[in-house]
């Protein structure tokens, strides 16, 4: 039995370059290499949106190319009809590992980054739940650095602390026991056509619950920003849909979800202006720039604002099919 079954889900490639899985699963394939411990890597995707060769190519040339890892295995599964968080499902049942550990196909780790995840799991049998540090690649434009001071993952720290008073973690860089996880799945059997927001219920039952989150600040891995103006928009509307959804599920009307989606909007430019002062020079915003970075990413929660007044107003069919 290996200490750890590693799973990717192999979507969200389809939103980034070919690149940066590559550069993942190397990475993944180098620290493997170098770790005492055993690992089985489950690579999952659906077929339905992608040719079962281009996987199997990219693993057999990207990791750990030319190299046997003797503490490592390897396979890669056809799951038709699944999507991101039920391929997560899926493989922590076929998994033999005794802790998971989740990773994006798209997403790069930072050197030290598997040692963080996995190690705390075994020398700490009270925790069940391990997050990651996972923040935006800036590097390239000036849209990248904004969204690296406004969007989901907050700014990048070096703040290596192992800590168990975390109240969230990210589906693309978080561990679990494998028998906590399985008798804690993504729940994923509400609306068809949410989009993102079974990591946000998990973390969401588990802290009512008070069931401890770790963090491992040392786990850290990038995360690319929408690409291109067209993904943009797509994102924010999904993203402001995905919250129409989650608001009509607490029993908020249609007048109220469009008055929450506006408060929602707000807080997050305000969170933008309180980032962008405080993190600016980590990804290289100058100070007269603060206010562009408000400008574009108040664009994008505006676009989300829209997305969510969508849900509330037109017919599902406008709206029901959007997904990265």
């Amino acid at each position: 039995m290996p200490d750890f079954s590693v799973l990717i889900e192999w979507e969200n490639v389809l939103q980034s370059s070919d690149d940066r899985a590559a550069r993942m699963l190397r990475e993944l394939g180098q620290q493997i290499g170098a770790s005492l411990r055993t690992f089985e890597v489950l690579v999952l995707f659906n077929p339905e949106q992608i040719d079962p060769t281009m996987v199997a190519s990219a693993v057999r040339d990207h990791f750990a190319p030319g190299a046997h890892l003797d503490n490592a295995t390897v396979r890669v599964v056809s799951v038709p009809g699944l999507h991101y968080y039920d391929l997560r499902n899926r493989g922590a049942e076929m998994a033999a590992g005794r802790a998971i550990v989740c990773l994006d196909s798209d997403v790069i780790p930072e050197p030290g980054w598997l040692a963080a995840i996995t190690e705390p799991l075994l020398e700490n049998p009270d925790i069940n739940v391990l997050g990651g540090e996972t923040h935006l690649d800036h590097e390239g434009s000036f849209i990248r650095k904004a969204f690296a001071l406004g969007w989901t993952f907050p700014p990048r720290t070096d703040d290596d602390t192992l800590r168990a008073d975390a109240r969230q973690f990210w589906a693309n860089n978080v561990a679990f026991r494998r028998s906590f996880f399985l008798a804690n799945p993504y729940p994923t059997g509400g609306d068809s056509a949410e989009c993102r927001t079974a990591c946000y219920k998990l973390r969401r039952d588990l802290v009512r619950r008070g069931e401890p989150i770790y963090h491992a600040g040392r786990a850290r891995v990038s995360h690319p920003a929408p690409d291109g103006a067209g993904k943009v928009v797509l994102h924010a509307l999904i993203e402001g849909r995905d919250n129409g959804l989650l608001f009509e599920q607490r029993g908020y009307g249609r007048v109220r979800r469009s008055l929450r989606a506006i408060d929602f909007a707000f807080g997050r430019v305000r969170r933008t202006w309180r980032q962008a002062l405080r993190h600016r020079r980590g990804v290289g915003v100058a100070a007269w720039q603060v206010p562009g970075v408000v400008a574009v990413m108040g664009a994008y929660y505006g676009v989300g604002m829209l997305g969510t007044w969508s849900q509330a107003w037109l017919p599902r069919r406008a709206w029901e099919k959007w997904r990265f």
